[in-house]
């Protein structure tokens, strides 16, 4: 079963916000999922990176992304949290995914289950508000890295046809894929949606090549990937287990500290989630911790 389809009017207005965004950073034509991180920040966008290992019953994380937003003090500040013990290639749609709340800024907070970036493979479906707005916000997401209007350029240009309804070689499709994913880096399997949610494919291309394992190294697919660019198909797999945050709340951090808001072991604490010290980032204490704390 198919996700719901959202309307064609919201559908619409999706693609139009994707647009007029798009357009400040390349247009339409052009792969931006290398430059998502930094196209969050220059927006002020707070990025914190951290593998949470926590899985469901299937291995997959419990949670892809969270978004907040904080007024507190009468300045706003914006928040993601990104789990890094996903595939890389999920963690750019997670982080498409909760733009798409920091623009049409619905709610202060949100949190995305691992299963609203693949409802199929979980079996399962949300219902109600949340449901809609995360149905809303993938399909942003898979439109910011993927406009429907490049997508259909490309399977014009590459079989000159409006669809490929009568195209019933399924390796040929999965090395159409592969090039797409290798290029733009959107996952295996929201490629497949896309092309069947723009009636690119038939349900039944659409079955068949949603059975496909992406991650299966020995697999159909991952075989034709790597053989067109298995370094890439490499990094789009990995999990990276990033332990990082953005520049603008490491200082803040840091002020909170010279302003006597947290104490030497809070900062040392904090600093020490992400790998760092407080000497790296040019704090000496005055006193300094004692040795059994430093080693601790």
């Amino acid at each position: 079963m198919f996700e719901v389809p959202l309307s064609a009017s919201k559908q619409g207005q999706i693609e139009q916000l994707v647009a007029d965004k798009r357009s400040a950073i390349g247009g339409q034509e052009l792969p931006i999922a290398n430059n998502l991180l930094p196209y969050l920040e220059n927006l002020g966008i707070h990025i914190v990176q951290a593998p949470v290992s926590q899985s469901n019953a299937g291995g997959t994380p419990s949670f892809s992304a969270l978004y907040y937003c904080d007024s507190t003090g009468g300045t706003t500040h914006h928040y993601i949290g990104l789990n890094s013990a996903d595939y890389f290639d999920r963690q750019l749609f997670a982080l498409a995914h909760e733009l798409y709340h920091f623009f049409t800024a619905s709610q202060t907070s949100h949190f995305s289950p691992y299963i609203l970036l693949d409802m199929r493979e979980k079996g399962k479906e949300l219902s109600g508000e949340q449901a809609i707005a995360d149905r809303e916000a993938n399909y942003f997401a898979a439109e910011f890295l993927l406009p429907s209007t490049t997508l259909h350029h490309l399977v014009q240009k590459q079989f000159d046809k409006e669809n490929l309804f009568i195209e019933q070689d399924i390796p040929t499709l999965l090395r159409f894929i592969a090039r797409i994913h290798l290029s733009w880096w959107l996952p295996y399997r929201s490629i497949v949606r896309r092309l069947y949610e723009k009636k690119l494919i038939n349900e039944d291309q659409y079955n068949n090549l949603y059975k496909e394992d992406p991650r299966n190294g020995e697999g159909q697919y991952s075989l034709i990937a790597k053989a067109f660019d298995p370094d890439t198909y490499a990094k789009l797999n990995c999990m990276t287990k990033t332990k990082t945050i953005d520049n603008g709340s490491l200082e803040c951090i840091l002020s909170n500290y010279t302003a006597g808001l947290i104490d030497e072991q809070e900062l040392t604490d904090t600093l020490l989630l992400f790998g760092k010290t407080p000497q790296e980032l040019g704090i000496n204490f005055s006193e300094g911790l004692d040795d059994t704390e430093d080693d601790e």
